[in-house]
């Protein structure tokens, strides 16, 4: 399985003014219960509407269109919770579930703060075996700054024309 960065294109699309507190989501635990949809602002600069607008960095959004055609993939892995949005289509922040502890320290290249929390991962190695039937997850490690995403996820969003991502590959899992 091939691993990718999961970006959202901020400079060629319309996105979501991230004031807020969006914590709660970079946490990896269910939401749906008590979630509210809070109203997000927009910024039009690029006159055009994704499927994936940018809100925050740990923070998939998806509109309704990609939520659909996602959620057979992606759907025991996470939660769509919606957005109050005032302007442009119907939009889900997406809680990722999983967070896996899959990052092969020993192999990987890791830039670490004064305290020994990761700052930046520059070369990935993933261990064997964790990744398996993940197609979108976190790294408890850099939770709070990305979102990893499989092929098959990466394949399915080119397949049906969703816009608004692009794809950093980091690695093959095994």
């Amino acid at each position: 399985m091939v691993v990718y960065q999961f970006i959202q294109d901020s400079d060629a699309y319309n996105y979501l003014d991230n004031r807020g507190d969006w914590a709660a989501l970079e946490r990896g635990k269910p939401l749906a219960r008590s979630w509210r949809p809070p109203r997000v602002g927009v910024d039009e600069h690029a006159g055009r509407w994704p499927d994936f607008p940018s809100l925050l960095l740990s923070i998939p959004v998806f509109s309704a269109r990609a939520w659909e055609t996602l959620r057979p993939l992606v759907g025991a892995s996470v939660e769509a919770l919606p957005l109050d949005c005032p302007a442009g289509p119907s939009y889900f922040a997406i809680n990722v579930l999983d967070h896996v502890e899959a990052l092969d320290h020993d192999r990987s290249e890791v830039e670490r703060f004064d305290d020994g929390r990761v700052m930046a991962v520059d070369f990935y190695a993933f261990k064997p075996g964790l990744l398996r039937g993940k197609h979108v997850f976190k790294l408890p490690e850099t939770a709070r700054i990305e979102v990893l995403v499989s092929n098959d996820f990466k394949e399915l969003v080119e397949k049906h024309c969703l816009t608004g991502l692009i794809f950093k590959e980091l690695g093959s899992a095994s």
